[in-house]
């Protein structure tokens, strides 16, 4: 009786100390992973905004002395699985993407759920864009839109000094105070510099005649001459 006693003695401990293992697990499960947005190294991008697609629901990169991640407030998310997110960079704007302006560049990017528990760090797509002032008037704006966010209307009607004259990238941009770099999220752009009044009759514009694509290798460098084509 004693030995019977003894061992369902520690048969019970055993089954207790497994229960409490399989608490601990399912709590980490049900804990779910927060997804937290963060801007890469030395690449002080501002003004994006994320957007979790199935619910709607936002976080933002302001000003950099603000912070330099997002913390949406829609998670955490559970189970295993993609997560459809949209990247919106709207520059020089005091609240990102007003609704009455469209964002230089839109991308969406899927995000993997899977490690399970905690907060797992997703890094904003951006890189930092070298710009030559190259025109030949002092000064101009840069400018820069995303064929994606432009419209059907505006599509059509094409870069034109009366309305569609993109996202301005740089202000005040003269041949003494070039070259200069800006933090552009990641993606294809048309470049372009305006100067005069903007939109209207007084506006003049010249553009870059080929594509500008962001991105790649994170030590790679892009140098964008306005007014000229891409080296």
């Amino acid at each position: 009786m004693k030995l019977y006693e003894k061992m369902r003695k520690r048969l019970m401990l055993l089954l207790s100390a497994a229960a409490i293992q399989t608490l601990g697990f399912v709590g980490q499960a049900q804990a779910g992973v927060n997804l937290e947005f963060v801007r890469p190294a030395d690449v002080d991008i501002k003004n994006v905004i994320i957007t979790h697609v199935a619910s709607g629901k936002t976080c933002t990169l302001q000003e950099t002395w603000v912070g330099d991640s997002c913390l949406p407030s829609f998670g955490p998310f559970f189970g295993s699985g993609q997560i459809l997110f949209r990247i919106e960079w709207c520059p020089g704007e005091a609240v990102p993407c007003a609704a009455n302006l469209n964002p230089a560049q839109t991308i969406d990017v899927w995000v993997d759920n899977r490690s399970g528990f905690g907060t797992k760090t997703i890094e904003i797509p951006a890189h930092n864009v070298t710009f030559i002032q190259n025109v030949g008037v002092n000064p101009v704006v840069a400018r820069a839109w995303s064929s994606r966010t432009v419209g059907s209307a505006l599509r059509h009607s094409g870069f034109n000094k009366f309305g569609n004259i993109g996202a301005a990238i740089i202000t005040n941009f003269n041949s003494f105070n070039s070259p200069k770099d800006v933090p552009m999220l990641d993606g294809c752009y048309t470049i372009g510099a305006t100067w005069g009044t903007c939109p209207g009759n007084s506006c003049n514009f010249d553009t870059v005649d080929v594509p500008v694509c962001v991105g790649g290798d994170a030590a790679a460098t892009l140098t964008v001459e306005l007014n000229n084509n891409v080296p």
